[in-house]
């Protein structure tokens, strides 16, 4: 995202729908395991009609099990409790797919047979539909067009001594349409659908910097207002009283120096009021019995933006979460250049019920924080995060 001074500016083409819009990923889990179970259903299809299970042949099965390992590399990667999908399990998909690939050719099948059997080009693209969510559209194409190339090359390593009546280039364009159709295009729904976030998020970032100039003005005069009601309630008639006594006596000096205290510890305690800080008091104010904030090394306010959106998040849906919470608390530790955070619930509900409530809040937390970890002991919700700070 950017402003229109072009800074912090993300290309389209290596951000992934997953960061833009979270909260969308985790309502979409379950098409992205739909779309593996469609993958796997129909390789299983065509290795049936192919006669291949008839034949027991073992290199159908290795096809098959390899297409299994790639479907679960992509339903667990996706899951939204290990946010977010990475480059690795990506490249894994289509390397275990590409080998199944060369393990068909391998079958030594005619040619005309291998080309209308061979299922890892479909199964492999819908598998790239599945993972379009979690990865750019820049490395959706690279990734699918390398596989291309190597499916190809199989399919001329099983063409060997093709039919002279159709030319090779007829059994390369039938096995590479389906993964280059379906790579191709989920990088484009994809580079499309991020402009149009990254556009969101441009527009409402200016709009939020529009209207906090705007509210700079109100908020100061809400700030002297403070100040002044204090004044009022405390030193006004504390002078009051020395206008009318005919002597200063030393309660009176005990007097004004308690005052000047109170007012200087006041203004220190909202000056060093931290973002954090003021959260957990409006989580305290809400009924939620939450221990003081422990952040001795002051860097709460050293979360970037994202991070302070996705803790703050989570904060807020405590006002719905399942059970009643006895017990809450975060702390913050600095060690070097990073810090590393603990947020604890404990509640009432069932540990499994509370870590389902907030399995998008915590899908949006890997995402800001990615070393972030979920686990519950007892009935005890704990997750631990950490980020930079240098």
């Amino acid at each position: 995202m950017s402003d229109d001074t072009g800074e912090g500016i993300i290309s389209p083409d290596v951000i992934t729908r997953q960061q833009l819009d979270p909260a969308s990923s985790v309502s979409g889990y379950r098409s992205t395991v739909l779309l593996v179970y469609l993958s796997i259903g129909w390789a299983l299809l065509l290795t049936i009609l192919g006669g291949a299970v008839t034949e027991g042949s073992v290199l159908a099965a290795v096809q098959l099990l390899l297409l299994v390992a790639g479907g679960t590399v992509v339903i667990r990667s996706s899951n939204p409790f290990r946010a977010p999908f990475t480059t690795r399990a990506h490249a894994i998909v289509h390397v275990l797919l590409v080998v199944a690939c060369f393990v068909g050719a391998a079958a030594g099948e005619p040619a005309a047979t291998f080309v209308r059997d061979d299922w890892v080009p479909t199964s492999l693209g819908l598998l790239v539909v599945a993972m379009g969510p979690y990865r750019p559209a820049r490395e959706l194409v690279a990734f699918s067009s390398l596989s291309t190339v190597f499916v190809a090359f199989a399919t001329l390593v099983a063409v060997g001594d093709p039919d002279p009546a159709v030319p090779p280039a007829v059994y390369l364009l039938v096995s590479i349409t389906p993964l280059l159709a379906l790579g191709l295009g989920t990088a484009t729904y994809t580079r499309e659908v991020t402009v149009a976030l990254s556009d969101w998020y441009r527009r409402t970032e200016m709009a939020t910097k529009a209207l906090a100039d705007d509210l700079l003005a109100g908020i100061a005069r809400s700030v002297q207002q403070d100040r002044l009601t204090v004044l009022g309630r405390d030193v006004s008639p504390f002078f009051d009283g020395l206008l009318a006594s005919d002597r200063i006596t030393v309660q009176d000096r005990d007097r004004a120096h308690e005052i000047a205290e109170a007012l200087r510890a006041s203004m220190v305690a909202d000056a060093e009021r931290s973002w954090l800080a003021a959260l957990i008091i409006r989580a305290q104010r809400s009924g939620h019995p939450f221990d003081d904030l422990d952040d001795l090394d002051r860097v709460a306010g050293q979360m970037n933006q994202s991070q302070r959106t996705a803790l703050r998040a989570f904060m807020v849906a405590l006002d719905e979460s399942p059970g009643g919470l006895t017990h809450g608390s975060i702390t913050l530790t600095s060690t070097g250049p990073a810090t590393s955070g603990e947020l604890r619930l404990s509640s009432t509900a069932d540990p499994h019920l509370l870590q389902r409530h907030f399995a998008p809040y915590l899908a949006v937390m890997r995402l800001a924080f990615p070393a972030s970890t979920a686990e519950t002991i007892q009935n005890d919700l704990i997750v631990r995060f950490s980020y930079d700070h240098s």
